[in-house]
Parts: structure tokens; C-alpha cells; sequence
């Protein structure tokens, strides 16, 4: 599968993504524009499910102020999968040096921010701060990464107010996140019995401890820590 540069025919002389980049503000701008090119990601995100190849469910693009959007989707790395915002990111410094100030992050699924035994480096949350990303546009946001997650990232977070596009792309994530939302939304199974204890969660620690050691582990025992505090803070689907 051959990826492009999309045109931007969708911008307009007047039309503004989001700040000018010294004012110092986080704020986004033009949602029916960015919600077009929201749209061209879900198209991405079905032709690579069309491809033959082993792309994910997730597509993400760099717009900036001025110049060429790339865009990209999950890949298979060598350490595990590269997320969508991390293939982005390191194509389009490949080719262009560097990410321009104002840029816009667009994804289909808000970017991770916790430890995962299948990514291949960094969350792209830590990436996006790295990089100085100060606004990010998705598609649907996943409740088990980012309720009482706002101190970790560094930039702006906005879902689409299209629901004929956030639900698009939730059925994506849900390809993957199927299971652990439903857990999730009823309160009911949240665990394999003895999951907990056997990874030593401290279930009747603080919201704040609960992430904190979310953030020290891995796989298993950073999903529950991460489902725990998300009931305790009264977060619902």
C-alpha cells in the first residue's frame, strides 16, 4: 500500500486550524475542516485493512500551519507495534527535519499513555510532548487511557463532535478495545479472578496512586490498575 501526502483542498485562505503559534494558546479551531480530514483516516484506516498488509486500526496525520499533511497507520515494528502518532511522527522528520510549530496531531484514537507490552517504544503521549505537539484532534477518546490522565500530556485534547465520525471510529478501537470497555462500562468482571492480587495491584490506593503505578507497570497489571482507577473516579463510557 502506497502512502501519499494529502492535498489541501479542504483549507481555505481564511480558514485557521488553530492558533497562531505565538500567542501561546492550546485552542483548536475549523472543526468541519478537521473533521474532513478526519474522515480521509477512517478511508486509510478500511484500506489498509484492505491492503493484504499488516496495518492496524489506528491512522494518524500531521497538519501543519503551512505546508504538506502526512499521514500514516499502525505498523509492525521490530520490538512490537508502532503506533500510529509514532509512525507518523518519525516519517514525517525523516522527510521534512522536523514538525512545525502549531502543528496538529489528527487520529482516529486518542493517543496512548500508558505502559503496553505490544508498542514498539515510547506512549505517544510522551512522543507528542517530546516533540512539542500542543494540540490533538481525534476521533473518539479511549476512557481507559485518559481519565485523570491531564497532567501527563502536554498539549491539548479534542474529540470530534461529529458522531457519525466518532462512531466510526470507535468501532475501530473496539476491534481491539472490545473487551476491556465492556468490563469497563457494566462494573461487572473486571478481572480473572485473583488478577488483582496476583498482580499486586494495591486495589484500596488513591486515583492518583492507582495511576502512578499504572505508569511503573506493564501489560496485565497496568490494565488494572488503570480500569480501578477509572471506577474509582466515577468515569463512565
Amino acid at each position: 500500500m502506497r502512502f501519499v501526502e494529502f492535498d489541501r483542498s479542504h483549507d481555505t485562505p481564511d480558514s485557521s486550524i488553530s492558533m497562531d503559534p505565538h500567542r501561546g494558546d492550546y485552542e483548536l479551531r475549523n472543526y468541519h475542516k478537521l473533521d474532513k480530514y478526519l474522515s480521509e483516516l477512517c478511508d486509510l484506516v478500511e484500506k489498509g485493512q484492505h491492503s493484504g498488509k499488516d496495518f492496524g486500526m489506528v491512522a494518524a496525520g500531521i497538519l501543519p500551519l503551512k505546508g504538506d499533511y502526512m499521514a500514516r497507520l499502525n505498523r509492525p515494528g521490530k520490538d512490537g507495534r508502532i503506533h500510529a502518532e509514532h509512525a507518523v511522527i518519525e516519517d514525517f522528520i525523516k522527510k521534512y527535519g522536523s514538525i512545525p510549530e502549531g502543528s496538529v496531531i489528527i487520529t482516529t484514537l486518542s493517543p496512548c499513555n500508558t505502559p503496553m507490552d505490544e508498542r514498539d517504544g515510547p506512549s505517544c503521549a510522551d512522543l507528542l510532548n517530546e516533540h512539542g505537539i500542543q494540540k490533538v484532534y481525534c476521533g473518539y477518546i479511549d476512557p481507559t487511557q485518559h481519565d485523570g490522565a491531564e497532567d501527563d500530556r502536554e498539549y491539548n485534547l479534542v474529540e470530534t463532535q461529529n458522531k457519525e465520525l466518532r462512531t466510526r471510529c470507535e468501532k475501530f478501537a473496539d476491534t481491539f478495545l472490545d473487551k476491556v470497555h465492556e468490563n469497563f462500562a457494566d462494573g461487572r468482571h473486571p478481572e480473572d479472578k485473583g488478577d488483582s492480587k496476583r498482580y499486586h495491584v494495591p486495589t484500596k490506593s488513591s486515583v492518583s496512586s492507582l495511576r502512578k503505578f499504572a505508569k511503573g507497570h506493564h501489560g496485565r497489571a497496568a490494565q488494572l490498575a488503570n480500569w480501578m482507577a477509572n471506577m474509582k473516579s466515577g468515569h463512565k463510557k
